[in-house]
Parts: structure tokens; C-alpha cells; sequence
């Protein structure tokens, strides 16, 4: 009963002596839990919840990873959650939070920097309330660093960064938990219990130690092995990438990876607007000029390509032909939390703007290679016709999909008024949803017609009554 109060500290008032949640009236509780039945009773979640719930109802996260339970809470239940997780690690340093649940534990090392405030939370839940250690901070008392909580938010995202960054460096790892995968991205739990288990144990081993070897292939050092000594060069060299056409004028041989890391420098503070290192906090979408980066302010994929030049877009289709030819859709495994670049293993489906977003993002860190090489890549025509045109056909199939079904309609057009559609929350949907219904033979009975599964995209308009269909869209539209 008492942990019951402690993960709904709305009851205490109402239930509790004193405001003591080990002082509560134990059928009273019983009768609210019964009332609240997705209410977690006891000491020990099965639901890995990650914030306090409230008196009225618990959330329920299907996927249970910390990243997806972190991405599923808003913007102030990650702060709150941040705030208490920095004054837990400061009454509880991490040395002292020792597992014994079977989760990775909460923080990847004695750094408490290192710590995962979704993982803080479940350990607590798991481990450290049945130790009696307090949960969170203490009003009015307590007081957070403002840095170190901008520190702690980034953190979750960081993490999944550096764990694809840490795969990437060693085939077997890679292999292991990301290449099987496809649009979901790598086991990032996986990969951490996998540094922790074995990477972390040969560096103490000094099995990677040797003077002879980078600090990329030792496997005791986690994530992109950046180190002091060497990130600024590695940043000048993803910044050259970025904005190639500083390369000619600043870096030796036309190499990127050998550029002059003060005129660099001083490039990029002369345009303030351009982004400097290996991750874009702007998710642009073009390569970017010599004298500026476009910024734009509504990032969708929509607005971002509508946005663009004649010249602008075709340079970044004939990027992206040449980009999905070295690495086809299936390789294109997705850690971000956008949308995938491709919506199926054809190359037809890939939009331009999401696989440059993609290659910011995911790509630069497996040191995928974007673009075409002049006098060597050779772009098809009909191929390049074909991705111009893309992106506007994206946005008419997801509205024709949306108006095929009653509830996806209402959910993501109706109340938009002359904004239209939400275009990137319907591509979610399907693919999240109509997708996985179709795999699940639920929409494939023969009676059905192609306009009621909703594992079709677009508006399953097939030769045979192609342009009645279009009449019919339209007149829904």
C-alpha cells in the first residue's frame, strides 16, 4: 500500500495520515486500485512506468524500451522526471545503485552524467524502494542545477545515438542488433547490455588496449570514441560534409576528413546560421550552401520541399537516387524518432527530404556516404522524373488513404481546418497500424475490397477503375 501511494502521490492527500504514504488506510487503497484497474499495485511495476501516475488513471506504454517510454511522455513529465532523477543520483550516487532486477542498469557509469532518468525510475521502482530510498526532490529544498537538467533531457536521446555509434564500429555487433531489424533501429537495450557484458569487461581485460589500436576499436570505449583530442577534427570534418562546397577551398586533396580546422572555424562563425558538428539540432534538409543554411520553420517534409528551389530539388532527388543505390531502404534502419525515409523496401517510396533528414540524423554516424559523385553516378531520367514528383504524391496518398477510413479522417484532417491533413501523423498510422493489420490477416478477406485494408496505401487504385476512383477521392476531398 505504501508503494501504491508512492507511485499515485494523489491518493496521500485523500487516504494517508499526516500526508505519510506509510501511515495509508489500506482498504481505501484496495477500493481505489480496484476503481483504477490499469493502476499498478505494489512495490514491484511489470510496466516499467517511468512517471508518477496520477489518481486517476495509469499510462500504459506498449513498447517498454527507455527510449519509447521517454518519447511517449510530454515535455513536462520530462522535466519532472529529469529534476527527480538528478536529486535521486545526488542522494544516491550511481556506485551505490546496484542491480538486482534484470533490466541494464540505470546508469552506464560512476559519471552520473551517465545516468538514464527512465532506467533511474525503474530501478527505483524495482530496486530502490524496497531499500527505502526516497524518490525525487524535495520542494523547496531541493534545488536543480539549470545545466545539468539540460544535460539529463538530452540524455535518452544521446544515448541511442551513442549506442547505433558504438554497433557501427564492429560488424558482429552491428550484425547482431541493427542489420536484422529494418525501419525499427537497433536493440538499443541489447547493445548497452552487450558494452556492459562484454565490451566494457575487454578493456579491463586489456584486450584492446594495445598502443597500436584507435580509440574507435576498442570495445571497452562506449559509443563514437570521440575524445577531446580528436572531436573537433571529426566536427570539422562532418561540418565540410555538410556544407561541401567549403572542401575545395579549406581541406587538402578535396578530403573532407584533412580540412584546415581554424578556417573551418571561422567559416562557421560567419555564418551563424549554419550547423557545426556531426549533429544537426535543425533537422535540415539540404545540403547547405557555402554562404548560408536555409532554416525553415514548420519541419515537415511537405513544407521543407516546398520550400526548396527547382534547382534545390533536383539536386537533392539526384542525391537521393544515388544514396538508395548504396544503401538500399532495407539498410536505412531508423534510431530518430521521425518518420523512416522509405515506406516499404521499394525505392520508389522514398522521399528526398526524409533520407537527407536520415542521413544527419543516422547515416554521418555509420559513415554512410551521401550523395552522387560527379563523373562517376549516373542518375536515370525516368528515376529522377519519378522523386521530383514524390513528395507531392506522398502527401495526396496519405489524404486519400486518411479519407478511406472514417476514424484515421477524423484524427488527422477533420480538425485541421485549411491546414489540411496532419501528412506525417497519417504515415505513422499506417505504418504503425494499417500496416501491421494487413501482416496480421485482419483486413484480408476476400469480400473486402482493396479500399477497406488498411494495409493499402494511398488510394489502392488499381488499372481497372483508376479513374473512377480518383472521382470518387475527389469528391471526398
Amino acid at each position: 500500500a505504501e508503494c501504491y501511494a508512492k507511485r499515485y502521490p494523489k491518493v496521500i492527500p485523500k487516504y494517508c495520515q499526516d500526508g505519510d504514504p506509510a501511515k495509508c488506510d489500506l482498504e481505501e487503497l484496495k477500493k481505489h486500485n480496484e476503481r483504477h484497474k490499469k493502476n499498478v499495485w505494489g512495490c514491484v511495476s511489470e510496466m516499467g512506468d517511468t512517471a508518477t501516475g496520477s489518481a486517476d488513471e495509469n499510462v500504459t506504454v506498449e513498447d517498454q524500451t527507455a527510449e519509447n517510454i521517454w518519447n511517449g511522455l510530454s515535455t513536462e513529465q520530462q522535466k519532472e522526471l529529469a529534476s527527480d532523477s538528478l536529486c535521486y543520483i545526488r542522494n544516491y550516487p550511481p556506485d551505490m545503485l546496484f542491480q538486482v532486477s534484470s533490466m541494464n542498469p540505470p546508469c552506464l557509469g560512476s559519471d552520473p552524467k551517465l545516468c538514464n532518468p527512465v532506467r533511474l525510475y525503474q530501478y527505483h521502482l524495482s530496486d530502490g524502494m524496497r531499500l527505502d530510498f526516497e524518490w525525487g526532490c524535495i520542494a523547496g529544498v531541493d534545488v536543480v542545477n539549470e545545466a545539468d537538467l539540460t544535460a539529463m533531457l538530452k540524455y535518452p536521446h544521446n544515448e541511442v545515438l551513442d549506442a547505433e555509434c558504438y554497433a557501427g564500429r564492429f560488424a558482429d555487433v552491428f550484425e547482431k542488433y541493427c542489420s536484422k531489424r529494418g525501419r525499427l533501429g537497433c536493440d538499443i537495450e541489447g547493445i548497452i547490455t552487450y558494452y556492459l557484458d562484454v565490451g566494457k569487461s575487454a578493456g579491463l581485460a586489456g584486450q584492446y588496449l594495445e598502443d597500436s589500436e584507435s580509440q574507435d576499436e576498442r570495445r571497452d570505449v562506449w559509443g563514437c570514441a570521440l575524445f577531446d583530442q580528436n572531436k573537433e577534427e571529426k566536427e570539422a570534418e562532418c561540418y565540410a560534409k555538410r556544407y561541401p562546397k567549403v572542401i575545395p577551398k579549406y581541406c587538402q586533396d578535396g578530403d573532407p576528413a584533412k580540412c584546415d580546422l581554424e578556417e573551418l572555424k571561422k567559416h562557421n562563425e560567419r555564418h551563424k546560421k549554419n550547423v557545426w558538428g556531426c549533429v544537426s539540432e535543425m533537422g535540415d534538409t539540404a545540403t547547405g550552401s557555402a554562404d548560408e543554411n536555409v532554416t525553415v520553420e514548420d519541419q515537415t517534409a511537405e513544407n521543407i520541399w516546398n520550400g526548396l528551389s527547382t534547382e534545390q530539388q533536383k539536386e537533392l532527388a539526384s542525391d537521393s537516387l544515388c544514396y538508395i543505390r548504396n544503401y538500399p531502404p532495407d539498410m536505412l534502419f531508423q534510431v530518430s524518432s521521425m518518420n523512416p525515409p522509405c515506406l516499404g523496401s521499394d525505392p520508389k517510396l522514398c522521399n528526398p527530404v526524409r533520407l537527407y533528414q536520415y542521413h544527419l540524423s543516422d547515416g554521418m554516424r555509420l559513415d554512410f556516404e551521401w550523395g552522387c559523385i560527379a563523373g562517376v553516378d549516373v542518375v536515370n531520367e525516368a528515376d529522377l522524373t519519378a522523386m521530383l514528383k514524390y513528395p507531392h504524391n506522398e502527401v495526396l496518398d496519405a489524404e486519400c488513404y486518411a479519407g478511406r477510413f472514417a476514424d484515421v479522417f477524423e484524427k488527422y484532417c477533420s480538425k485541421r481546418g485549411r491546414l489540411g491533413c496532419d501528412i506525417e501523423g497519417i504515415i505513422t498510422y499506417y505504418l504503425d497500424v494499417g500496416k501491421s493489420a494487413g501482416l496480421a490477416g485482419q483486413y484480408l478477406e476476400d469480400s473486402e475490397s482493396q479500399d477497406e485494408r488498411r494495409d493499402v496505401w494511398g488510394c489502392a487504385l488499381f488499372d481497372q477503375n483508376k479513374e473512377e476512383k480518383e472521382a470518387e477521392c475527389y469528391a471526398k476531398r
